[in-house]
This record gives C-alpha cells, structure tokens and sequence, in this order.
C-alpha cells in the first residue's frame, strides 16, 4: 500500500512540516503531496528536501577536516607569598 506524504517546505526547499499515512487526510492544505512506496522516507524526512517540485535526499555535505588544536598546557597556580 502507497503512503501518502504531505508536506510545507520553506523557501529553499527544506521540509518544515510534514504528515503521512496509508489512509490519512489531511485537515488543511499542504504546499506538496507526495506518493511513497514504503515508511523509508516518512521515517527519514529530516533527510529529504523538495526540489522542482520534487522529493530529493539531501546531498551529504562534505566533511571539512578539523583543525588540530595545540594541546594545552596547565599552568601552576601562583604561589601565595602570605601563606608560604
């Protein structure tokens, strides 16, 4: 059975809102529907976004390396002149 995925998206096409179901209607109007074949892409909606109108998994960002910090060195607390 198809599941049906409603879905509000922002300007850039992201998914801001989203519903879905087997036999679900809707109580408002939705921006985009979409037909699914299975509950892979309304469990993973996070990873998905509209684009031309279509429903396209997001492109995975590339891994910028990160950069290597020099270590920190502990500094001795002063001493206290009073109480030496």
């Amino acid at each position: 059975m198809k599941v049906k995925l409603y879905a509000d998206i922002d300007e850039e096409g992201n998914i801001i809102c989203s519903i879905a179901g087997c036999a679900i209607v809707p109580g408002r109007t939705f921006d985009h529907f979409f037909e699914c074949d299975s509950w892979e892409i309304p469990q993973e909606i996070e990873n998905y976004q509209v684009v031309n109108g279509q429903l396209q998994r997001r492109e995975e960002p590339e891994e910028e390396p990160e950069e290597e910090q020099p270590p920190i060195e502990e500094e001795e607390e002063p001493s206290d002149p009073i109480n030496d």
